[in-house]
């Protein structure tokens, strides 16, 4: 009977039809099981290894123990309206990991908090260049104001990053990796101190349009930096730090490491560390909290160290 053919034939593929979404369904409840255990395996990675992906791990494969490289961090207590500087608190939390063992951070020399004022810039720069000095001449391997946990240096290399609050309206939700600094200070608010220069040098010995620009290969660390969705669109490049106490240490810190490393080294590459000096600009825990950017100063360590 044809109708009873018909019948069958519809039924078969309706079931053959109902079998196919049902093993769609469960591939795909399966597909998305899987990829839900990935990107939490990927976020315990980010948080315990500080790199995202092959590359990163083949940049961090050398023991953090067995670096070649050493570092020096510094942030920026309040200002103005910026009652807590997120600087202190990245600051205050890599010091608390440093000092509980975390090896991501074990050729960490030195962490500081500067207060906000061109006078505490300039004291803090040579308190820097004198403790890079003891260790080339005496052997000195911790500041007097760590802990005995802290790193010792080792290798050729010590890289000072000086990190600093974007406050200004409109700028991107970015790490701002500062290219260049300034023999100019600008300031549109008074420091901590109440002093607010005008269009005035930074060092008088220098005219006031010198520009110094750091000699690290910024472009192939924000590359390196963004190769994983964590961090994609995160990593910025500027070409102007400000004229304000930010850009008072860019050119202070770059400025005085040439005058007392680079020339040294000129004239004997087997004396003294090689020096080198980045400022970054972070945005608010508004607009990436605290945790994510612990993470991404981590990174950059790592991708620093993958770029000298």
């Amino acid at each position: 009977y044809p109708e009873y053919f018909f019948i069958t034939a519809i039924t078969f593929n309706l079931n053959l039809f109902i079998q196919t979404i049902y093993s769609f369904l469960l591939a795909r409840r399966h597909w998305l099981s899987l990829d839900y255990l990935i990107n939490t395996c990927m976020m315990d990675r980010f948080k315990s290894d500080g790199f995202a992906d092959e590359s990163d791990a083949r940049a961090s494969s050398k023991s953090r123990e067995e670096s070649d490289i050493s570092f020096i961090l510094t942030g920026f207590g309040p200002f103005g309206k910026i009652s807590l500087n997120p600087t202190a608190e990245i600051i205050k939390g890599l010091t608390e990991k440093r000092n509980n063992g975390d090896v991501r951070l074990s050729n960490v020399l030195k962490l500081k908090i500067v207060h906000t004022s061109a006078e505490s810039v300039r004291n803090e720069v040579e308190e820097i260049v004198s403790f890079l000095h003891d260790v080339k001449n005496t052997g000195k391997t911790i500041d007097d104001d760590q802990p005995s946990s802290a790193s010792k240096p080792r290798g050729r290399d010590i890289v000072l990053i000086h990190f600093g609050v974007n406050h200004m309206k409109g700028k991107k939700a970015q790490f701002q990796l500062e290219q260049n600094a300034y023999n100019e200070a600008n300031f549109r608010i008074p420091d901590e101190n109440g002093y607010q220069p005008k269009k005035s040098p930074i060092n008088e010995m220098y005219d006031m349009s010198l520009k110094l620009c750091t000699d690290l290969n910024v472009k192939r660390i924000k590359t390196s930096m963004e190769n994983d969705d964590f961090s994609k669109g995160l990593i910025g490049l500027s070409g102007d730090a400000g004229r304000f106490v930010c850009n008072f240490l860019y050119w202070s810190s770059l400025c005085r490491i040439q005058e007392e490393f680079a020339r040294k080294i000129v004239e004997d590459k087997n004396d003294g560390f090689k020096v080198h000096v980045l400022f970054v600009h972070v945005p608010s825990f508004e607009q990436i909290p605290l945790e994510k950017q612990e993470y991404l100063s981590i990174k950059l360590l790592a991708c620093i160290e993958a770029a000298i």
